[in-house]
């Protein structure tokens, strides 16, 4: 149980900066061509094809987890109240 919430740190998104637009696109372009004609595929292993495939079941867990009806500090300010308010109502003073 957390008393407050800490935030998740900025992800971390990379761009190419000497990316050749023109290349890949004609690669794609005779990639579609050789499936079309039902060549086999020679392609090299690309991680980006199987990028977050195994995180989708945690995640979900953790937003499960995440959603919680009242905060620990709720709870704890909550129940200090209703004890002054009995201490209160049980001397006579309110």
């Amino acid at each position: 149980m957390r008393l407050f919430y800490t935030r998740k740190p900025r992800s971390f998104q990379h761009t190419y900066i000497y990316a050749d637009e023109r290349k890949e696109r004609l690669e794609r372009l005779k990639e579609k061509a050789k499936r079309e004609m039902g060549l086999p595929d020679t392609r090299p292993y690309n991680p980006e094809t199987i990028r977050g495939k195994f995180t989708t079941p945690r995640l979900e867990q953790r937003k499960a987890a995440r959603q919680k009806p009242m905060r620990t500090a709720t709870v704890l300010t909550l129940i200090a109240l209703l004890s002054c308010l009995w201490y209160a109502i049980s001397r006579g003073i309110a």
